[in-house]
């Protein structure tokens, strides 16, 4: 268990709702199936009773440090129309607070699951983490789109590029996060797409579900 990956957290990001039925569930499969690995759980404060069990990490999203690009995004007054400006704003938010706990706890490495998104097997995640020479990575949806359904963080730095990129283009009409982290591929070369989408090969051993 000396791998990165093994010493990768799985961190779940709870914010804008209540912490779901489902993440409980997926929480006891993870520690079922992995009981070494470290499992973060973020809630609004209003949830910090929730806790499934002792061994998951409970963090209150309000005892993180508010750092500089969290206020810069905070500050933006995006002007939505429809019915899911909540939602879009929420998942994107998420990547903020994430960026606030890894530099909170000087971590290097996180591993990102949609409360939704089971993992069943981590062999591909040791083969991703081997490797030195990428930043993050996340499934493709479509040729316009990506998902974090699963990301991969190797490198806070690029993470950080990713939150700054956010914040420069978070006042486009009506652009989500579905869409930037498809731009930023094309802007990051430590940007990656995961297995997944139409990029996947004949020769692929595994392959990533975005959705």
């Amino acid at each position: 268990m000396g791998n990165k990956s093994a010493l990768t957290p799985i961190v779940f990001v709870e914010i804008g709702r209540s912490p779901s039925k489902y993440l409980k569930n997926n929480v006891s499969i993870i520690k079922s199936l992995f009981p070494y690995r470290k499992i973060v759980v973020i809630v609004n404060s209003e949830f910090s009773d929730w806790k499934p069990d002792d061994q998951v990490d409970l963090i209150v999203e309000e005892s993180l440090m508010k750092n500089s690009i969290w206020i810069r995004f905070e500050s933006i007054h995006k002007h939505w129309s429809g019915l899911q400006q909540n939602y879009w704003t929420n998942t994107t938010k998420r990547f903020f607070v994430l960026g606030r706990y890894m530099e909170q706890y000087q971590l290097e490495r996180i591993i990102h699951l949609e409360s939704d998104s089971v993992l069943l097997n981590e062999k591909y995640l040791d083969k991703e983490f081997d490797d030195p020479n990428w930043g993050i990575k996340y499934p493709k949806q479509n040729n316009f789109q990506g998902c974090a359904s699963i990301l991969l963080v190797n490198k806070y730095v690029i993470f950080n590029k990713f939150l700054e990129f956010i914040v420069d283009n978070w006042s486009r009409n009506q652009i989500n996060d579905m869409e930037l982290l498809s731009e930023f591929i094309s802007k990051e070369s430590q940007a990656l797409y995961l297995p997944s989408g139409d990029i996947i090969q004949q020769a692929s051993t595994y392959v990533f579900d975005s959705v």
